[in-house]
């Protein structure tokens, strides 16, 4: 398969096979922004743009540690993951106690309490672990690691590990029976508005901003069932009962429509120097992208949409990435040419009708030969050879 991109942006092409067995083409595409300096800036790419990411990023042991960004393919989303990579910022630069953070966008409008570092302790000596008073920050990192959850591993003997399954890397959870022991250890930094952390033995739910991980709860239940009747009649495919719900990475209040271009986002202590940040996203996120069949040469426009967004606020800067996907009947052999942004007008009609090119490889000209690649044929007339509407 050969592919055109035309974007500026990086940009890749793969092979993916859905829980029915089904073969797919899959698109996906990340462009990089730095955040406009005030409310009427605009966002300008950056000159060295994020690559695609195959594997998820993690604070520190990858599967054991907080994850901060999540691979960027999956075969689809049915809703836009918006994210958040980076720490909360007092405002001025000046030391805190406690301090709110927000983003919002779209449907989005999400807040959280960020405390300084505190311990479970006693503070007569006796009774139920309670919060230390917390200490003065001028920054926190928002990660997994700091807010309610944790792992406890057992002796080996007697005791079986306990993980708090809705974040295992987490901390401040404690078994009831091992609450004695958690005295000295952290307690969140993070909660959310009206929940605060009060005991080790509390049902809190974790309070962050970023990609949930993949075994955690109630995510990993989406992921279906991995038996030994999988084993013997499914393997290597996904199980029937996997659900596509589980490339939702995002915390379920995190997921919006996906944005059609100019949505304004707002951040709340989560850049340099703490304040309210706000722009607006690019103005037209529509991405021009059609496919030149094999050996037919039928063209098939397909539709990417924007289904990831994440913020990195302590570099000033936010990825989006597009995603599309086309059924195959069997592999990606079917597929001759993929063009994405605009391309050589010249260029694509020699591969639409198998005629000479122009040498130019579709998209070193001049821009007034270039035209997005689902317009690419609008001053062409030939029978059946029109792009699919």
């Amino acid at each position: 398969m050969e592919l055109i991109n035309g974007t500026g942006y990086d940009a890749a092409a793969t092979e993916a096979v859905d829980h029915h067995g089904r073969a797919h083409l899959l698109v996906v595409l990340k462009a990089s922004f730095a955040l406009p300096d005030d409310d009427a800036g605009l966002p300008v790419a950056l000159e060295r743009q994020r690559g695609l990411l195959d594997t998820d990023l993690f604070e520190g042991e990858p599967g054991l540690s907080s994850p901060l960004i999540e691979a960027d393919f999956c075969l689809r989303k049915s809703r836009c993951d918006v994210l958040f990579v980076g720490s909360a910022h007092a405002p001025g630069n000046a030391p805190a106690t406690r301090l709110e953070v927000g983003l919002r966008v779209g449907s989005l409008d999400k807040r959280l309490i960020v405390h300084g570092d505190r311990r479970w302790t006693r503070r007569f000596g006796f009774g139920t672990p309670t919060p230390s008073r917390p200490q003065p920050f001028r920054s926190m990192p928002l990660t997994w690691s700091r807010a309610f959850g944790g792992t406890w591993a057992g002796d080996g003997e007697r005791e079986e590990p306990t993980v708090c399954s809705r974040n295992p890397v987490g901390c401040g959870y404690a078994p009831r029976r091992r609450r004695s022991r958690i005295l000295g250890t952290a307690v969140p930094n993070l909660e959310a508005p009206g929940r605060r952390v009060r005991k080790a033995t509390g049902a809190y739910e974790p309070a962050g901003l970023g990609p949930l991980g993949r075994s955690w709860e109630p995510r990993a239940k989406l992921a279906g069932t991995y038996d030994q009747a999988w084993l013997d009649q499914v393997f290597p495919r996904l199980p029937q009962d996997f659900d596509e719900a589980f490339f939702q990475c995002a915390p379920p209040d995190q997921r919006i429509a996906f944005p059609r271009g100019g949505e304004r986002l707002e951040l709340l202590n989560l850049t340099p120097g703490g304040g309210r940040r706000a722009f607006c996203l690019p103005s037209d996120l529509d991405l021009p992208m059609a496919a030149i069949l094999a050996p037919s040469r039928a063209i098939v426009t397909l539709s990417p949409v924007v289904d990831t967004l994440v913020v990195d606020g302590d570099n000033g800067s936010f990825d989006l990435v597009w995603r599309a996907s086309l059924p195959l009947k069997r592999s990606l052999r079917e597929i001759g040419t993929l063009g994405i942004g605009k391309v050589c007008k010249s260029w694509w009609k020699s591969r639409v009708f198998g005629t000479s090119d122009c040498g130019c490889g579709g998209k070193e000209t001049d821009e007034e030969d270039l035209a997005p690649v689902t317009q690419a044929l609008a001053d062409v007339a030939a029978p059946g050879k029109e792009a699919a509407p």
